[in-house]
């Protein structure tokens, strides 16, 4: 027994040096239980009195315990099998009672923390998977290493091809080629630190090759963002991680497209998809810190690929990054005549450095420029630029952001970018195809297309979101521009990874948008381009009409305003056209884009729209009447005059004449500034003023007057008002078809969308309802006389959101209103108040019948 508590004595020695090492806060408690082999069990545990502290994993004294390295063997007790999760430690001398008679020695069980297996260093799995390449063609595998990307698929992988009927080749590590249809698996392995192999594979299928034709006429090109890097810091305020700002991960990681590697795989892809071209987004040193870091080496690059690779190389100018200066709201548009003259020539100095790498590789170098018509430069002040350049280089080629075909007089061409976001915009490609040629032949129009749009990581949620519905938009989008027979495709974006409008291989869809690329290409470069056809008359000068015209049925556009500061005179003729039922044709007289015009004295009869202003100012529409009386289906919108984006717009002294319809209006304003008076309105409905997309109605309000008009006959509404902030309805008339129409509507769709509306002097008489608001605030109805009206003479209500579900349209109610000094009689219910509208005013109303307690 003594030698027996000398070994325990020795033991306790040895495991408080093991615990010192370890923690000073621990606790051995000695359980001594007796048994025939003389077996000594000893349990370590923490100190109940310091919860805190995390339990420690005690690892046996290397002479003491097994080796956990494969190569060294446990030596086990003679007659003592241990479990897993213990260690037996053999004590020196015998066992019994002191008198060595054969009895084994005594052992110690130690039971440790038990220690997990040791995981992997190496985690693969291969991008994307399944895949799918064409005969011809090449696909890149990106590798996934415990969770990132590696880059371009280095060579320290093993690549293994399992094809038994040779299907694939391998063009370098991770880049794979078809060589015949079938299937195929390729494999990669990599040693992690411990020696072992890890594995990961992907199937492949070799489709049938694509046989894009060539073209001379027609060409594909997409947006190209060299300066989306990984690598360098374009943007501090943004994660450096792709995945981290956008919600698709490029299968090339880390993402680097200055460097000529990723640059070479992007062209190459791209030929895939029979792309033709890049247009990259280039900034001058001027406004670019790290120009020589990003811009210089991305250039250089593209520029001798471009040569080796039989690829073009175009410029997306943006002047806006390029020419102002920018605040937190952002970039301040060109307005002095010093600013115009100094952006004029730093536009020259980039265009000709520019033509000085550009020339070297292409025939007809070309610049698009993005949104050049809204930094404050005209179209006056850009012809200039565009001529000196062409002097030195009569090659450069240049094409404008814009609907408006009066900038085919200075530019090449016209895109428009986000066309492809608005069906009504992509409805007008082949009008806007054949219309560029009306211009010559050698003018080009260019129909974009987009998979989609998404930039909650990037920018924040954000008022567009076009989701990519697994390609179906993207080929949508592509059928509207081959339906267009258009010079060239214009794709936005091959790699604008922040707003998701990416079609380079990702992570998600692999090459999915290079298939739908090259279906498109194949039938885009087989079709003829697009042929002048009822080109319309262009006004460039002070014009008057000697006898009546009549626009062919696929006409667009009878006439068209070329130049500002003009004035078309019908001379009393008339102009008569066509309501086609589909697209936006059929519009009598068009002017976009110019400033100072006047259209006068005739009549325009016939068309969907007779006549149409955009994003034009100090116009003036007198004496004429416009009509179509002989459509009344109500799906069929019909209007004489609409007004888009305009201001200081005059309207007067017009009759109007439609089929006693809805959706016949004689004057639609969006986000314009209208004075109205004096015109006579006979059915449908008469004025509205809308919003384009969004109501503004403190920057882009639909503001104006509507004065001593009559209404007679009407179907609809007389007047309908959605979005502004300062409008004046007064001594106007309004009458309804039998039980029908309605006098003046207020209908907002938030609260505040309507505001600062003064309806004073009418008369409303005989139609359905005579004066609504449903969600207006802080207006003023005053001295109206409304009488006779099959339901309410002048009602205060809730918001349209409230009576029906309508996305963008919220339910609130019509406060702090005036309604002041009317007289009304002979209605269903002369006056009507919401209980829920308050903050109203009633004063000196007269009535035979109400409803709400708010009415005196």
């Amino acid at each position: 027994m003594l030698k027996l508590l000398g070994y325990l004595f020795i033991l306790v020695l040895i495991l408080s040096f093991i615990l010192s090492g370890i923690s000073c806060k621990k606790v051995v408690d000695i359980t001594v239980t007796p048994t025939p082999t003389a077996t000594v069990t000893i349990t370590i545990t923490p100190t109940p009195t310091l919860p805190l502290l995390p339990t420690p994993t005690i690892t046996p004294l290397p002479t003491l315990s097994p080796s956990p390295t494969p190569s060294s063997t446990p030596t086990p007790g003679p007659t003592t099998t241990p479990s897993p999760t213990q260690t037996t430690i053999i004590l020196a001398g015998g066992g019994g009672g002191g008198g060595g008679g054969g009895a084994p020695p005594p052992t110690a069980i130690v039971t440790p923390t038990p220690t997990p297996t040791p995981t992997p260093q190496v985690e693969l799995t291969l991008s994307p998977n399944p895949a799918f390449v064409r005969v011809g063609n090449l696909i890149n595998f990106a590798i996934t290493e415990k969770g990132t990307f590696s880059y371009l698929s280095p060579d320290d992988y093993t690549w293994e091809e399992d094809s038994s009927n040779q299907t694939i080749m391998f063009e370098s590590p991770g880049i794979v080629r078809g060589l015949a249809v079938g299937n195929a698996t390729v494999t990669i392995s990599k040693n992690d630190i411990q020696g072992h192999i890890e594995y990961a594979s992907a199937d492949i299928e070799v489709l049938p090759a694509k046989n894009i034709p060539e073209s001379d006429k027609k060409e594909i090109v997409a947006v190209y963002f060299p300066w989306f890097s990984e690598r360098m810091p374009w943007a501090p305020s943004k994660p450096q991680n792709c995945e981290d700002w956008s919600i698709f991960t490029p299968t090339i990681k880390p993402y680097d497209p200055q460097s000529k590697e990723v640059l070479e795989q992007h062209i190459r892809m791209a030929k895939d998809a029979g792309i033709d071209a890049f247009v990259v987004s280039w900034f001058p040193e001027r406004t670019w810190g790290d120009y020589d870091l990003i811009m210089k080496p991305a250039m250089e690059n593209l520029v001798t690929l471009s040569q080796q690779m039989d690829f073009r190389i175009y410029i997306l100018y943006d002047p806006a990054m390029s020419l102002c200066k920018w605040n937190d709201q952002g970039f301040i548009p060109i307005q002095t005549e010093s600013e115009v003259q100094q952006a004029q020539i730093d536009a020259e100095t980039d265009f000709k450095y520019l033509m000085e790498q550009l020339s070297a590789i292409e025939d007809y170098p070309a610049f698009y420029l993005y949104m050049g018509t809204v930094v404050g430069l005209s179209q006056e002040d850009w012809q200039p630029v565009l001529a000196n350049v062409r002097a030195q280089y009569p090659a450069a080629r240049f094409y404008m952001d814009t609907r408006n075909m009066e900038y085919l007089t200075t530019c090449d061409g016209i895109f428009d970018w986000v066309a492809s976001f608005d069906e009504a915009q992509m409805n007008q490609y082949p009008t806007e195809a054949s219309g560029v040629k009306c211009y010559g032949d050698d003018k080009r129009f260019y129909a974009t297309v987009s998979p989609g749009f998404d930039s909650t990581l990037f920018w924040g949620s954000g008022p567009l979101l076009v989701p990519r519905e697994d390609g179906a938009y993207y080929q949508h989008t592509l059928g509207k521009a081959l339906d267009s027979h258009a010079d060239g495709i214009f794709i936005a974006t091959w790699n604008e990874w922040g707003e998701s409008t990416i079609i380079e291989p990702s992570k998600e869809y692999g090459y999915q948008y290079i298939d739908i690329t090259a279906d498109a290409a194949i039938e885009f470069k087989s079709q003829e381009v697009a042929t002048p056809q009822n080109c319309p008359i262009y006004i460039t000068k002070d014009t008057i009409l000697d006898k009546d015209l009549m626009s062919s049925p696929d006409t667009q556009f009878a006439i068209v305003i070329g130049a500002s500061d003009i004035t078309l005179d019908l001379g009393g003729h008339v102009i008569s056209g066509y309501a086609p039922t589909s697209g936006i044709g059929g519009i009598g007289v068009f002017a976009q884009g110019v400033e100072g015009l006047t259209i006068r004295n005739g009549t325009i009869e016939g068309f969907n729209t007779g006549i149409f202003v955009d994003e034009t100012g100090n116009v003036t529409i007198e004496n004429l009447t416009i009509r179509n009386q002989n459509i009344i289906d109500i799906n069929h919108f019909i209007t004489g005059v609409t007004i888009s984006g305009s201001q200081n717009i005059v309207i007067k002294d017009m009759l109007f004449e439609f089929a006693s319809a809805w959706h016949k209006d004689a004057v639609q304003v969006y986000n314009s500034d209208v004075a109205i008076s004096n015109i006579e309105v006979h059915g449908g409905s008469g004025v509205a003023f809308n919003f384009n997309q969004a109501c503004d109605p403190v920057h882009t309000p639909s503001n104006g007057s509507v004065l001593n008009s009559k209404f007679l006959g009407i179907s609809g509404i007389g007047i309908w008002i959605s979005c502004t902030s300062s409008l004046r309805i007064a001594g106007n008339e309004f009458t309804g078809a039998p039980g029908q129409g309605e006098g003046i509507q207020g209908d907002a769709p938030f609260l505040g969308a309507v505001t600062g509306l003064t309806v004073e002097g009418n008369y409303i008489h005989d139609a359905a309802i005579g004066i609504e608001f449903r969600g207006i605030t802080e207006s003023t109805i005053s001295n109206n006389i409304v009488s006779g009206n099959s339901i309410w003479g002048i009602a205060i209500r809730q918001s349209l959101g409230c009576l029906n579900s309508i996305p963008g349209w919220e339910c609130f109610y019509s406060i702090d209103n005036q309604i002041i000094d009317n007289q009304t009689s002979g209605n269903g219910l002369d006056l009507y108040h919401y209980e829920e509208c308050v903050g109203n005013i009633w004063e000196r109303n007269t009535y035979e019948t109400k409803e709400g307690s708010e009415i005196p």
